[in-house]
């Protein structure tokens, strides 16, 4: 069982991600270094964070938030399931250029404009009320799990699969 504090994650019941509870759940170290540091200065592993990180590392998936805000703490880890990918931790963003179609306007799209050289591009809000030509829009992505991390997971015997993959009978 992980020492959790329910005011530091979302509100939501330890494995969330789960397609079911047939799953197989290890105990293993949490670090306090690269926690989320919470509203209320704690510091906390979320669930549904690919662990011990989101690369190629990765072999399991953090069952329920694991707070470490004194230090590092044990905690329960997904080695092998089924999971909702669409309900996995946010761990970051990524911008994909999108096409614009006629009256379409950016600002209120919530599109960013590129700046920088590559390897170090800063996206930005955009102030444009309607497309401009020569211009390039992107839209931010929500990143989950990172596909080397998922790749890894796979391999271990995680299956993937979206909430709107499943048809309820009711």
């Amino acid at each position: 069982m992980s020492f959790i504090s329910k005011s530091q994650g979302q509100a939501y019941e330890p494995g969330y991600f789960l397609a079911h509870e047939e799953c197989t759940r290890e105990t293993r170290q949490f670090a306090q270094a690269g926690a989320v540091t919470a509203d209320n200065g704690g510091k906390y592993v979320p669930m549904g964070t690919a662990y011990p990180a989101n690369d190629a590392t990765a072999i399991g998936i953090v069952y329920e938030d694991v707070d470490v805000t004194y230090g590092d703490m044990p905690g329960s880890v997904v080695t092998k399931g089924e999971v909702y990918e669409d309900k996995l931790a946010i761990t970051g963003v990524d911008y994909q250029e999108v096409t614009p179609e006629t009256g379409d306007n950016p600002k209120e799209k919530g599109w960013y404009e590129r700046s920088g050289s590559a390897g170090s591009y800063v996206y930005t809000l955009t102030d444009d009320t309607t497309v401009q030509d020569g211009t390039t829009y992107y839209e931010a992505i929500d990143v989950r799990i990172s596909s080397a991390a998922k790749t890894a997971l796979e391999a271990l015997g995680f299956k993937f699969i979206t909430s709107t993959d499943v048809v309820r009978p009711y």
